[in-house]
């Protein structure tokens, strides 16, 4: 891939195969971004693997935390989450993956502890 890497998924789901995902990567290509992944699987005798990608055109980069999207990690964002967790505003994607703090694919009040530990002690 050419590109600048903008960075590592690590632990994230990308394809719904019983398999064990390695050397993921996300890549830009001009207006694009590539989503790449190698599924490891065994015969019995020997591990295989399948390299896998995807291509959004639609993705936004998003930095953990940062649910407002202003370039910083504060008090603002945990007030988005918590509106986000009483149901008085909806999340688009990108805010609910920022405001997803444990990776636990929803928006609860643990994501509010790690978010509020992040900010008062970094």
């Amino acid at each position: 891939f050419e590109g600048e890497i903008l960075g590592l998924a690590q632990g994230e789901v990308l394809c719904d195969a019983g398999f064990k995902q390695k050397k993921v990567q996300i890549v830009t290509a001009g207006e694009n971004y590539i989503f790449s992944w190698q599924d490891m699987r065994s015969s019995g005798k020997t591990e295989l693997s399948d390299i896998y990608f995807t291509v959004l055109s639609n993705f936004v980069p998003f930095e953990l935390g940062d649910i407002n999207g202003d370039g910083s990690v504060n008090v603002l964002d945990v007030l988005r989450l918590v509106a986000f967790i009483l149901g008085t505003d909806e999340p688009t994607s990108t805010e609910f993956l920022a405001g997803d703090w444990n990776g636990d694919g929803n928006l609860n009040v643990m994501d509010v502890l790690g978010l509020v530990n992040f900010i008062l002690n970094g």
